[in-house]
């Protein structure tokens, strides 16, 4: 089966998420994997078994590849600046993301993130089917990339396309294969006659979303953001969320007060009190409940609605 296949992909890659914590703290995981979000690559899978993947990433880094994929990608700046470099309307842009907001990426926009040194931002997207094929995309050192400037696709030098299990460790290959490309000075662009993904010229994104600030604004819950694919929502207590079976990976975290739940993928049968900066992880198809019990909880949740 497919997912056969995709768990034998990622044991040759000697990734195991079988054991992955699915109960955790966010700022004790960050100082965990503190080192893996150094360069080169600076990139950590949080969560990543089932629809949705959840990644912390880490600066700084300067980096002239641009990143393109079929479906959304969700950013949410822990700590320090992104500049998420990105080509829209056959133009470079550049998106600013400050501590505190989120950015949420349409699919088939090439982008390339900037991250500032010790910044740390989280990063959502969905698995991709067996099909579906990513790319990283170089162009030529005299294109200068800067924000307004028009896109000449015909300066594009380099390109890779393959399909992605975990972006993290697949991704340093591909550098060192481009670096190799440079370093034998090759006049020759390394290009693919037959592109797997295209970028989309017509789409215009959205806006960055000052994410801390309407939280804390807000005293109901709400939709913070609805995508084709990624839903983010807020839940104010007291209130119950519970479900027979999650419709999708669901990613929560506790951002004020505290909540309990219980769910099937659970360490035990007991209710587990969450405190703020607790992350949880709900498996498509598992049953749970989530209790707030007063005005003061706040969850938020972020899924993608893609299966």
């Amino acid at each position: 089966s497919s997912k056969m296949m995709r768990n034998f992909m990622l044991r040759r890659l000697g990734v195991n998420y079988k054991y992955i914590r699915r109960e955790l703290n966010l700022n004790a995981w960050l100082s965990e994997h503190a080192q893996n979000l150094r360069p080169p690559v600076a990139n950590k899978l949080i969560y990543g078994n089932g629809d949705l993947k959840v990644m912390a990433v880490g600066g700084p880094n300067e980096r002239r590849d641009y990143h393109i994929q079929t479906g959304e990608e969700f950013f949410i700046q822990v700590k320090g600046e992104l500049v998420l470099k990105i080509i829209e309307n056959n133009r470079f842009k550049d998106i600013i993301v400050r501590p505190g907001e989120s950015f949420l990426l349409p699919s088939f926009i090439p982008h390339s993130p900037q991250r500032s040194p010790g910044s740390i931002g989280l990063v959502f997207e969905r698995s991709h089917t067996p099909v579906e094929c990513d790319g990283m995309l170089w162009f030529r050192d005299e294109v200068s990339l800067n924000h307004g400037d028009h896109v000449n696709w015909n300066l594009l030098e380099y390109e890779h396309y393959f399909h992605c299990i975990d972006l993290g460790s697949q991704l340093k290959p591909i550098i060192e294969s481009y670096n190799l490309f440079k370093k034998n000075k090759s006049n020759n662009s390394h290009l693919v006659s037959q592109k797997p993904i295209i970028p989309d010229e017509q789409v215009q994104c959205a806006p960055v979303y000052s994410f801390d600030k309407r939280i804390d604004s807000l005293f109901t819950s709400e939709i913070l953001h609805r995508g084709d694919e990624v839903l983010c929502n807020l839940q104010v207590g007291p209130s119950t969320l519970q479900s027979s079976a999650a419709p999708f990976d669901i990613f929560v975290w506790q951002r004020r007060g505290n909540s309990r739940f219980r769910s099937s993928y659970s360490t035990n049968d007991n209710l587990i009190t969450c405190q703020p900066g607790d992350i949880h992880f709900i498996p498509k198809g598992s049953p749970y409940e989530w209790y707030l019990d007063n005005e003061k909880d706040y969850i938020v949740t972020v899924s993608n609605m893609y299966t």
